[in-house]
């Protein structure tokens, strides 16, 4: 069973429809993919799958295995998307780490704020 991964990000990008194509090349970007793979996952017709490898054939990104098996490239592709998939959780949760804090909570007490000191223990109050 023949299986694809591309060897450096192709310019341009190849025609047709460019989230599956962005897809595709991003499960072959981290690992070894069957022309399975790009039709259930990405969900690229025969023809696209074609056009595709012949682009990126052409462009000189693509390798090709004849060794790896239906299983492994099954776990190739499953470890391909887990690992999309927590690029993108990790990019969220570093989006949301970075946005600004709520108005509600200042960072800095404001000027005209009287400065408050901690009463010694024992002193009455009112003093």
């Amino acid at each position: 069973m023949k299986s694809y991964r591309i060897t450096h990000w192709p310019e341009p990008m190849p025609a047709g429809p460019a989230l599956s194509i962005r897809k595709a090349l991003g499960a072959m970007s981290v690992g070894w993919v069957t022309r399975g793979f790009l039709e259930r996952e990405a969900r690229l017709s025969r023809q696209a799958i074609d056009a595709l490898l012949d682009t990126l054939d052409a462009q000189g990104a693509l390798a090709r295995c004849d060794e790896i098996t239906g299983a492994a490239a099954r776990v190739v592709g499953v470890c391909a998307a887990a690992r999309i998939l927590l690029g993108r959780v990790l990019r969220r949760l570093a989006s949301a780490a970075r946005k600004r804090p709520s108005r509600r909570t200042p960072l800095v007490e404001p000027a005209d704020a009287q400065p408050t000191l901690p009463m010694p223990r024992g002193a009455p109050p009112g003093h």
